[in-house]
């Protein structure tokens, strides 16, 4: 072997082997976030839940919109304790639950755009943050539609599972959230809708993160593309007297791509 040959071979497993090292260090980096994340957000649900763990918790038969029973949260929240572990650049305005406890998060809002999308409740650098409101709506959720952000986390935590609302027979089995408030009291959210569009305005299709509607009409013309673009069958009807959450998270389809779930508030107990 010529000595041109063996210093290649010798480079290219240099390389192969800086490759493999780089990328386990990526991966042990990604995984130990993960983890610090989570770590951060159980110490706050052991706060919420007063130390119990939310499998402890009594949980309504709620699966069914049209129960007797679907106006009673599962949950009792400790808003008052958890209000003293938040950062003073933001609060807590709320607990976002889904009925298999994938979603089971704080809800928070700031006056300063975008500061929960990368900085957990206390302030601290996460990089994944929190589920929030933007600072434009009000935080005891009066606008007609007000907005929740989060992560899609490759870990499935966050709003990774809002995917999953895309499809029928899944909406069929979860057709309800839990969002208690702490202005406002709790609500049922009866989801209403879920597709896939853009996050920005100037692009066709724009209409998910509307919440000041001018007119009566214009609201309704809102809600009427809520019904059409839904990519799931449901039988709710809307009313320009009702109000909506809609939870937002990246789809990864486009750089602007959007996965939706749209809910209805129900006051709940």
């Amino acid at each position: 072997m010529n000595k041109k040959l063996l210093s290649l071979l010798i480079a290219l497993l240099i390389a192969a082997v800086g490759f493999m090292g780089y990328s386990g260090y990526r991966y042990y980096s990604i995984q130990h976030s993960y983890k610090v994340a989570d770590d951060y957000r159980q110490q706050l649900k052991d706060i919420a839940f007063s130390g119990n763990n939310i499998s402890d918790v009594e949980i309504v038969e709620e699966a069914d919109p049209e129960s007797e029973n679907k106006l009673k949260s599962p949950l009792d929240i400790d808003f008052d304790e958890l209000a003293k572990q938040v950062t003073p650049n933001g609060k807590i305005v709320g607990w976002l639950y889904s009925d298999n406890g994938i979603i089971n998060y704080p809800v928070m809002w700031s006056p300063y755009e975008n500061y929960f999308l990368y900085n957990n409740y206390s302030g601290r650098n996460t990089g994944y943050g929190e589920l929030f409101i933007p600072d434009y709506n009000y935080t005891d959720f009066s606008d007609l539609n007000t907005v929740i952000h989060g992560h899609h986390m490759q870990d499935g935590s966050m709003f990774y599972s809002l995917q999953d609302w895309l499809k029928q027979d899944y909406y069929e089995e979860h057709p309800v959230m839990w969002l208690n408030t702490v202005e406002s009291g709790n609500y049922m959210l009866e989801i209403v809708a879920s597709c896939i569009t853009t996050s920005n305005p100037d692009e066709a299709g724009y209409f998910a993160y509307d919440f000041n509607f001018p007119t009566e009409n214009d609201y309704a013309n809102w809600l009427r593309n809520v019904k059409s673009r839904s990519y799931i069958a449901t039988n709710s009807e809307l009313h320009t007297t009702d109000r909506f959450v809609t939870m937002s998270t990246c789809a990864y389809t486009d750089v602007n791509a959007r996965t939706v779930v749209i809910a209805r508030l129900v006051p709940a107990k």
